[in-house]
């Protein structure tokens, strides 16, 4: 365990210029993993090395910003992004999911969590669209629960993962300090019966949980991502699945000291829903992890600090594992 390494003031990354979206289309596709397809994208030189981006709860791929892509693409990567299971246009499954107060109980308690599925299965899908595409190894990218599922990734397929940046994410320990419980039953038990309602509230959501002051995303492109979050393929059971493949899981402690890959973790001082604790116990845990914590940055990532983010995305892919 590198302890040294959390906190500590980390070498000047090579600022990457935010480059206008090329105006071209990607490559879209299904990849099969098990009995579902994951629908992704895929931009840049297929011979140059990949980048997969994996996104977190309730949010498909189209979440990540444009600017923050491009950044990596034009620093020599080949970049790819997927939908989660059960969100956008990947498969969403037709399981009614157990209920989320009783199965929360169970949590507390140190109960078992039913779910159909665990964040295992999600990290298979993330092998799925490698195998699909047939690349080799790769490095990953995740942002809250993409964050646990690209962790468990890097620890349960260590041949496959060149480095791992986890953002706005942590290990899942149930003794860490707990989500804003009222955010989480905001995400995981709001429903929507119209278009507008539902773009309303995703709003409402994504402000709750995001920066603010001057961090705050700009409105107008929220009310843009949000609509086409309901445009793509939305699923309020699908959410509650996901909810409950993290509670499945519990704690990833057990495989944090497992992973050799080279890692950066990224955390907002100000995140409500994923507690900065539960960052620094992922970047204490994994050997030879760096980490970068943003100044008022919450459960976002804001336009201000992805220049930087970028960098020290690029600058973390080239470095050498810690073992």
């Amino acid at each position: 365990m590198n302890l040294t390494a959390v906190n500590k003031t980390l070498p000047p990354a090579e600022m990457i210029p935010v480059w206008p979206m090329a105006q071209k289309k990607f490559k879209d596709g299904l990849a099969r993993s098990g009995s579902i397809n994951i629908h992704y994208e895929d931009r840049g030189p297929k011979n140059k090395p990949a980048i997969v981006f994996v996104m977190g709860l309730a949010s498909q791929m189209i979440r990540w910003p444009e600017d923050l892509l491009n950044a990596v693409s034009k620093a020599g990567f080949r970049v790819i992004r997927l939908d989660n299971r059960d969100i956008g246009m990947s498969t969403h499954l037709d399981e009614t999911p157990p209920s989320i107060p009783l199965q929360f109980l169970k949590k507390e308690f140190k109960g078992e969590v039913e779910a159909p599925y665990d964040l295992s299965d999600m990290s298979g899908d993330v092998i799925a669209v490698l195998d699909h595409l047939k690349i080799k190894k790769a490095h990953l990218v995740g942002t809250s629960m993409g964050g646990m599922i690209c962790q468990l990734t890097a620890s349960l397929y260590p041949e496959r993962v060149l480095s791992l940046a986890s953002l706005i994410s942590g290990s899942n320990d149930a003794d860490l300090p707990r989500p804003d419980f009222k955010i989480l039953l905001k995400i995981g038990l709001g429903r929507s019966d119209t278009r507008e309602a539902y773009i309303e509230r995703g709003m409402q959501v994504f402000n709750l949980i995001g920066s603010q002051g001057e961090l705050q995303i700009d409105q107008d492109l929220l009310r843009q991502n949000v609509t086409e979050h309901y445009e793509r393929g939305i699923s309020a059971e699908g959410i509650q699945r996901q909810i409950l493949a993290v509670w499945k899981t519990g704690s990833l402690r057990p495989y944090l000291g497992q992973i050799k890959a080279p890692t950066l973790v990224i955390h907002g001082e100000e995140d409500k829903l994923i507690r900065l604790p539960a960052g620094i116990d992922s970047a204490m845990r994994i050997p030879g992890a760096i980490m970068k914590i943003f100044k008022g940055m919450a459960h976002d990532l804001p336009r201000a600090y992805r220049k930087e983010m970028a960098g020290l995305i690029v600058m973390n892919a080239k470095r050498k594992p810690a073992h």
